[in-house]
């Protein structure tokens, strides 16, 4: 079992800076347990603060206990006080990662022997509303592959998917994330009939009240644990 915190903050326009620093300062301390995986400033279209997205991978339960007692300890609550006095919001969530790791689907990446000039793989992210969750994830466990690859790519093979820890949500919902077959989204806008084109996907009208569909390409160096 891995598990995903993922912390957004709002950050007020002039403490840009010293919010970054501060960052550094505590993110890249030796005794900070988990693995940072990702660190860096979100897209910004408008209003007045940027966000700023921290995603950590904690190996199990205890890693995650250990990681609240460091920053509960006395200088963790110094910082954050400190940190959040630079924005105007935080907002965490944290989730369980049932299928797949974060690794194997950089092992996905890394196995299509892209160059540093190729283009990246591309990904779909699922997020679906759904009232079980657990059902949910039995049913995307049973798409993810097994033995070798068959002959002909799949359109979308299914890499990871995850749920929600701690009722974090105020609707239950789960995360499936997707990497297109080579080739596969040009196969798949060539295709005429919707419902051949996620063939094999989740039973929806079983398991899904709603869905929010995003398309998406991997960064390799979002695996690198730095703060641009």
């Amino acid at each position: 079992m891995t598990i995903l915190l993922q912390d957004i903050y709002q950050v007020k326009g002039r403490s840009e800076l010293p919010f970054e620093e501060a960052l550094r300062e505590r993110l890249h301390t030796a005794d900070a347990p988990g693995t940072l995986v990702l660190a860096a400033w979100l897209p910004h279209g408008g209003g007045e603060g940027y966000e700023f997205c921290v995603l950590t991978e904690l190996a199990d339960g205890a890693e995650l206990d250990a990681y609240h007692r460091w920053g509960t300890a006395p200088d963790g609550t110094e910082w954050t006080a400190r940190l959040q006095d630079m924005c105007y919001t935080q907002s965490s969530s944290l989730h369980e990662l049932r299928h797949g790791t974060l690794a194997t689907v950089r092992a996905e990446s890394e196995a299509l022997g892209l160059s540093d000039i190729g283009r990246p793989p591309l990904y779909r992210l699922d997020r679906l509303s759904t009232p079980n969750p657990a059902e949910a994830l039995a049913i995307v466990g049973s798409q993810f592959p097994v033995g070798p690859p068959a002959t002909a790519e799949p359109v979308l093979v299914p890499v990871a998917c995850w749920s929600p820890l701690l009722s974090v949500l105020d609707t239950p919902e789960i995360s499936v994330l997707y990497r297109f077959g080579e080739g596969g989204f040009r196969r798949a806008s060539e295709q005429d009939i919707a419902a051949r084109l996620w063939d094999g996907e989740i039973d929806l009208d079983k398991v899904a009240a709603a869905r929010d569909t995003r398309i998406l390409r991997s960064a390799r160096a979002v695996f690198a644990p730095t703060v641009p």
